[in-house]
């Protein structure tokens, strides 16, 4: 038959501390709700392309000379893909939602 034991006022209170420090370490310690960590992605940058150099018009001949044509047709080109590459810079923003 298990003995009844008798408890001071001054253990009970001691008890009563010991467990009033233990439920605030638990709480304070980490086993509450933590939050949670932020997602780090590691994505590629979006490149925008570089201005390209465009080759200038001789003013001394009519602008329908072969050698301008031919500077006008290279010039459209350039340009053409600068286009090209900063319309694929501003798609790869929007998909990374940046935009």
């Amino acid at each position: 038959m298990p003995r009844a034991v008798a408890l001071s006022s001054a253990s009970i209170a001691r008890c009563r501390r010991c467990a009033a420090v233990i439920i605030l370490l638990l709480t304070c310690c980490g086993c509450g709700r933590q939050q949670a960590a932020p997602l780090m992605l590691d994505l590629p940058d979006c490149p925008a392309p570089s201005a390209p150099v465009l080759p200038e018009l001789d003013a001394a001949e009519p602008l329908d000379s072969p050698d301008n044509v031919a500077r006008l047709l290279t010039r459209d080109d350039r340009m053409r893909a600068y286009m090209d590459g900063l319309n694929a810079a501003l798609r790869c923003h929007q998909a990374r939602g940046k935009i």
